[in-house]
């Protein structure tokens, strides 16, 4: 696996992250990048921070009483492809983020915050300082 063309900690799980995060626009595509690999390349609390940066920035340009479309594309195979996709990391509890991917799936940028936040409180209590 090429480090530049296919990097290996976005092509660990159930797909490759940027089959999901292309997907959306470009805040909620690097957050969920974020939470993807926050696991594997040793600064998981930097990783989670830097995707709660990108969601309250997608936050901010769209509020959270209004409702958005927060997916840019739909995949092929619509929807259910979607779905079945953030089951897939769901079921997996892929990074330890199954809130994380349940509130994406349910279009709740409120609850992608909530999960990140969680996340990195987890992360801060077992991560060395």
């Amino acid at each position: 696996m090429s480090d530049i063309n296919h990097p290996q900690h976005y092509g660990q799980g159930p797909f490759e992250c940027i089959e999901l995060s292309g997907l959306y626009d470009f805040c909620m595509g690097n957050a969920i990048k974020y939470v993807w690999r926050h696991k594997l390349k040793g600064q998981p609390v930097k990783d989670l921070r830097k995707a709660l940066w990108y969601l309250n920035h997608t936050k901010g340009e769209h509020g959270l009483g209004e409702a958005t479309a927060m997916v840019t594309w739909i995949p092929l195979g619509g929807c259910a492809r979607l779905a079945d996709m953030l089951d897939q990391l769901t079921e997996a509890n892929w990074a330890d983020a199954t809130p994380f991917w349940k509130a994406l799936e349910d279009n709740d940028l409120a609850g992608c915050i909530t999960a990140v936040e969680q996340l990195i409180r987890a992360e801060e209590r077992t991560t060395p300082s």
